[in-house]
């Protein structure tokens, strides 16, 4: 799988704040070391740990913000702030990590408990409110089992998932729209889309030019936001 990389970490619980960037810090680390020392390809743009990550196709973070507190008025009828970072600041049980854009791409991390319903659903209506493309990804890293989506302009291009099911904890993938991911990366093996995975799923961003694999490490304090819900 694309981020097995990055299980000898042994990180990917949901954390807010300070531990949140420390461990996308140690998630391009350890791919960098992967990369140098092993052979394995590390040019990757999707890298969610037992999280949810939106990759907003738009240059400014802050409209993105203000993009997902009218999705959480409208959709969910409940208030959405977007609050500095701090380093005192211990985090609230849903917050979500909105970073500056990099490459044209604002990133959205959420815990793994937002349902599909919400996470397909902004990703929906972000593409829609910002007229562009919008990536969405979640991984449970200890099942392997993973969901990935495109939305373009309020449509939802293409869809796919790997589901754990029954007693032999089989490996089930489903996918919406086979033409458009030929048409945009996926090169089908024997199998063809019973075997997609997160690896075909990152060609396809590839096609459509993100790249976000060579950010810059840096040693300034982290300049995202939180998306905190008031209650």
């Amino acid at each position: 799988m694309l981020l097995v990389v990055f299980v000898v970490g042994g990180f990917g619980v949901w954390k807010v704040g300070s531990k949140m960037y420390a461990a996308m810090e140690s998630a391009r680390e350890i791919a960098g070391m992967a990369d140098d020392d092993s052979g394995i390809n590390a040019d990757i743009n999707l890298t969610a740990v037992d999280e949810v990550i939106l990759y907003v196709k738009h240059g400014n973070h802050l409209e993105v913000g203000q993009a997902c507190t009218d999705y959480w008025q409208t959709a969910l009828r409940r208030n959405l702030t977007i609050v500095p970072y701090s380093e005192d600041d211990e985090g609230q049980e849903g917050d979500a990590v909105l970073q500056p854009a990099y490459r044209g791409y604002v990133r959205i991390t959420g815990p793994l408990e937002w349902t599909e319903s919400h996470f397909e659903g902004l990703a929906k209506f972000l593409s829609s409110r910002l007229n562009t493309l919008v990536f969405e990804e979640r991984d449970v890293d200890f099942t392997s089992a993973f969901h990935f989506g495109v939305y373009e302009n309020g449509e939802r291009r293409f869809h796919a998932q790997m589901d754990i099911v029954g007693n032999s904890f089989e490996e089930k993938v489903t996918v919406e729209n086979e033409a458009w991911a030929r048409q945009n990366g996926f090169k089908p093996g024997e199998a063809g889309f019973t075997e997609f995975n997160l690896n075909d799923a990152d060609e396809i961003t590839k096609h459509l030019g993100m790249k976000l694999w060579d950010e810059p490490e840096t040693d300034e304090p982290p300049r995202h936001l939180l998306l905190r819900e008031t209650r």
